[in-house]
């Protein structure tokens, strides 16, 4: 017998978070034939000045296309005000989503971030994937992001105990970032290419990796 196919899904805040966090990962579980989904709830550019929600669509797909991935939902809740939102209607449109397909593994943002969307995703998707009886996800994770967990709470330290090699994915997650050219910053900032590869090697220096993306464990079930 071949290897199980997962569903696995991604639900994250805006549209280039599945990159950063952990673009090499969904790449590397669509490489070994598992079918890969993306839910986005913010639209990514309503708290900014100049609100290009074409161009930030457009990046969305490609960097889908890239990754091999599939968009499931893509929700347009104003970016950086979802605590504004009662979390129940959050939870609610999400589920509608997420009852389509059955989901084995999840990744989802970690709670340590400065950023509030990424905290409210974060409660949403323990709140869709609680584990009652019936709930068949498996396997949860939290990503980092950079500009974003590491300028949080001092007190609050993302604490990754998975690991996974992605040096040899590495340029396919780079392409993708790419299509969100728009979002990259030049080096020292910790958005740009250089401090993403900087973190990857870090990580993988610490499971004796060229470059690793690390995640929180938030649930395993066996």
């Amino acid at each position: 017998m071949g290897a199980y196919i997962l569903n696995v899904l991604a639900l994250v805040a805006h549209g280039d978070d599945e990159v950063i966090g952990c673009g090499a990962t969904l790449a590397k579980h669509v490489q070994q034939g598992d079918r890969v989904y993306l839910i986005v709830v913010a639209d990514g550019v309503s708290s900014r000045e100049k609100k290009d929600k074409t161009k930030r669509d457009q990046a969305l797909a490609e960097s889908c296309d890239i990754l091999g991935i599939h968009l499931l939902h893509q929700f347009d809740f104003k970016d950086n005000q979802l605590d504004q939102y009662p979390l129940l209607e959050l939870v609610k449109a999400v589920e509608q989503q997420t009852r389509k397909i059955p989901f084995d593994t999840v990744y989802t943002h970690s709670n340590k971030d400065l950023n509030i969307d990424h905290r409210v995703v974060h409660d949403i998707a323990l709140t869709v994937f609680r584990p009652l009886p019936e709930e068949i996800v498996r396997k949860m994770y939290a990503f980092e992001i950079m500009s974003a967990t590491h300028w949080y709470d001092p007190d609050a330290v993302f604490n990754p105990r998975r690991f996974v090699d992605v040096e040899k994915l590495w340029e396919k997650k780079m392409q993708a970032l790419e299509a969100y050219a728009m979002e990259l910053r030049e080096f020292p900032h910790a958005r740009s290419k250089q401090a993403l590869k900087a973190l990857a090697q870090f990580r993988g220096c610490q499971a004796g990796m060229e470059k690793a993306e690390a995640f929180e464990v938030l649930r395993i079930l066996e």
